[in-house]
């Protein structure tokens, strides 16, 4: 979204779905007992950026 010419800011919503249980099962340990007790994990985030042009014109 424009303020003005010279400064910007962005928003934006960010949802992560990782599975990584066919990655777990591949890996090889030297302990018998190695586990992980969920291989889904889900996040969210939110990102802001700001962005200042010096060069921008005030006229549009």
């Amino acid at each position: 979204m424009q303020i003005t010419s010279k400064y910007w800011f962005g928003l934006s919503l960010h949802y992560t779905l990782v599975d990584t249980n066919n990655v777990w099962d591949t890996m090889e340990f030297s302990a018998q007992d190695a586990y992980v007790r969920s291989t889904l994990t889900s996040t969210i985030g939110l990102g802001v950026r700001f962005y200042y042009n010096p060069f921008g014109s005030e006229n549009y």
